[in-house]
C-alpha cells in the first residue's frame, strides 16, 4: 500500500521575515521580551514593594490604635501613672 503525499496546504504558512531598521539586529517575541534583566529585576522589586505596602496598611487598619502610656502599663503590670501634684499654695 503507498501513502498518499502531501499537499502543499496541509503546511502550515510561514510568513516571510520581516525587514529590522539600521541598526536592530533581532526582536524577540513574547511579554517583556525586549526588556533588559535589570528592567525585569526592578518590576519585580517594584510589584513586590506594592504588595508589602498594601499588606502592611491592611494590618494597620485591621488593629485599632492604641494609647502608648496604657499600652506600656499593660505590658509591666502596674496601674497607670498617677498625675503630678498640682504646686503648693503660695502664702502671703
Amino acid at each position: 500500500m503507498t501513502e498518499p503525499a502531501a499537499s502543499p496546504a496541509a503546511e502550515p504558512a510561514v510568513a516571510p521575515a520581516p525587514t529590522l531598521p539600521e541598526g536592530v539586529l533581532r526582536v524577540r517575541l513574547g511579554p517583556g521580551a525586549n526588556c533588559s534583566s535589570a528592567g525585569s529585576a526592578i518590576d519585580v522589586l517594584f510589584y513586590g514593594s506594592v504588595i508589602v505596602g498594601a499588606l502592611a496598611v491592611a494590618l494597620a487598619a485591621a488593629f485599632p490604635p492604641r494609647d502608648p502610656g496604657s499600652a506600656a502599663a499593660a505590658e509591666a503590670g502596674d496601674d497607670p501613672p498617677a498625675p503630678p501634684a498640682p504646686p503648693p499654695a503660695a502664702q502671703r
